[in-house]
Formats: structure tokens, sequence, C-alpha cells
């Protein structure tokens, strides 16, 4: 079974337990501001009247976001300063969504922003996963978020659209991703080994087996939606949510 969380290899200091807690809290103010700005924009873009004026405006909030977004990553590598590695990737990721967003509306007009909900709420749930369970809890959540959204996107019937095709790709990247991380730590006692480069994700008698179940499951799961249908992906969605609660109140226990 999963060992218990590696921030316990090394003692945490009153600066390190502040910084997790200034990084959670932006976290969770910018998962409900984000939401609300994104809610905005969608009830206008839906009338005529949005249309008619956000239409034009697509492009160039496009390339504002990605010159922003560039900005701010060379500013966080050339400016030395505390204040710019606490700042900028906040900055970064909030130019790459705003980039993101204007894409999006660009192939798939309204439709898109059920998409645009979930990557938001996912990238920031993700980020608050990470800094209070870090690696282990992270590597088991964000295959379950990535299957969950695809059977989601599948409960209706699976359609070779370009969102579905992708969404699908990406999702299997996941899990291979994850997979092969699992499998390099627990060869080499809790560390990502890629050549001569060492990062400690896991504890020295980190145990493979609950990564290795949950991408096995979502595997199995998007091979048997693809044939059984839209009925079945609608059952995954609600397992992918049973098994995040699951997994949470797991990780949680874990943490004592």
């Amino acid at each position: 079974m999963a060992t218990k969380n590696n921030m316990k290899n090394k003692p945490k200091t009153k600066k390190d337990d502040s910084a997790v807690v200034y990084n959670v809290l932006i976290a969770l103010l910018l998962l409900c501001a984000g939401i609300l700005v994104l809610r905005s924009i969608h009830n206008y873009y839906i009338t005529i009247e949005g249309m008619a004026r956000l239409d034009p405006l697509r492009p160039y909030v496009l390339i504002a976001g990605i010159l922003l977004c560039g900005g701010c990553t060379a500013l966080y590598f050339l400016w030395k300063k505390p204040v710019s590695k606490f700042v900028m990737p906040w900055l970064i990721f909030i130019f790459a969504m705003v980039a993101v967003t204007a894409a999006s509306m660009m192939m798939d007009y309204v439709y898109a922003f059920t998409m645009l909900y979930f990557i938001w709420a996912a990238i920031l749930v993700q980020y608050i996963i990470y800094q209070l369970y870090r690696w282990e809890f992270f590597l088991f959540s964000l295959p379950t978020l990535a299957a969950g959204y695809l059977f989601y996107e599948f409960r209706n019937g699976f359609g070779l659209s370009t969102r579905s095709v992708l969404l699908l790709i990406v999702t299997g990247i996941i899990l291979l991703a994850v997979a092969y991380l699992a499998y390099n730590a627990s060869r080499n006692k809790g560390q990502l080994v890629v050549g001569k480069k060492r990062m400690r994700l896991f504890s020295r008698h980190y145990n493979p087996f609950l990564h290795y179940l949950v991408t096995a499951l979502w595997f199995v799961c998007i091979v048997a939606a693809l044939l059984l249908g839209d009925l079945f992906s609608f059952y995954c969605m609600f397992a992918a949510i049973a098994v995040e609660f699951i997994a949470a109140v797991y990780y949680t226990f874990q943490l004592n």
C-alpha cells in the first residue's frame, strides 16, 4: 500500500507551513474568482449582443494572453527577486488560461465553457492537493480527474470530434506517465531518475500498488466505455467521483 506522505521525510519549518497556507488560500480565491469570471463571460457570450462584441476580440485576446504569458515566464527566470518567484507563476497561469479561453471560444464557441470550467478547477484543485499532500495523492488524483472528465464528455455518446479525440489522447498520456513515474520511483527507492538527475517524489519505502491500480482501472474503464457506450460512461463518471473522495479520505489519514 501507499506509504505515508513524503513530507514526513524532513522537518518542515514555520516558513514552509506559512507558504503552504498562503498558496492554498490564493488557489482557493482564484478558483472561486475564475469560475465567476468564466460564468459571467459565458452568460454574456450566449446573447446576440455578447457574441457580436466578443467574436472580433477573440484573436486579439489570444495573442495578448500568449505574449503576457511569455513575458511573465521570462521575468520569472531573469528577475531573481523573491517576489518574482512568488507572483510570476500565478500570472503565468492566469495569462495562459486567458489564451486557452480565447482559443477555445474560437474553436467551440459557447460549447467550450464546460471544458474551461473543468480545466480551471482541475488545475487549481491539483495544485492544492500537491501543496497539502505532495506527490502520492497528486499522482493518484491526476488520472482520476482526467478520466472523470472524459467520461463526462462521453456520457452522451462518443463522437469523433476534435475535442473528444484530444481529451482521449491527453488522458492516455496521463495514464502512461503516472504508471511510468510509479515504476521509475519504485525501482529507485522513491526517487525519479532521469539520466543523471534524481528527484525525490516519495519515501524510500514507496509501494506503487495504488498508482498501478488507478491507472489500470481507468484504462479498462475507458476501453469499456468506448465499446459499451454512453450509459457505461455515465456510471464511470460517478465512479471517478467516488474514487477521488475515497482517496481524499485515505490520504488525509496518511497525514496523521
